[in-house]
């Protein structure tokens, strides 16, 4: 297992190579960060793009977006509820 994963408890996906149907989530959401940020956005450094999707994951995605998973309701307001 890998260093880091075993240290934070956490296993690797078990799917097959070139089978992402575990990480579905996670591919749209980083295929949507990409479209709606860094191919709109000519970033100079990693530093200020990795601060721009910080900023546009807290503003629009945890405050504004509504999820079906979570009842129709953002990830900051279903953090509140469970709070």
């Amino acid at each position: 297992m890998c260093a880091p994963l075993k240290a934070a408890s956490m296993r690797k996906s078990m799917s097959r190579l070139g089978c992402c149907i575990d990480n579905v989530p996670m591919e749209s959401f980083f295929r949507t960060l990409s479209v709606a940020l860094v191919h709109r956005t000519g970033f100079e450094t990693c530093d200020q793009a990795r601060r721009q999707a910080f900023a546009d994951i807290e503003t629009c995605c945890n405050r504004q977006s509504a999820h079906s998973a979570i009842g129709y309701t953002t990830p900051e307001q279903a953090e509140r509820k469970s709070a």
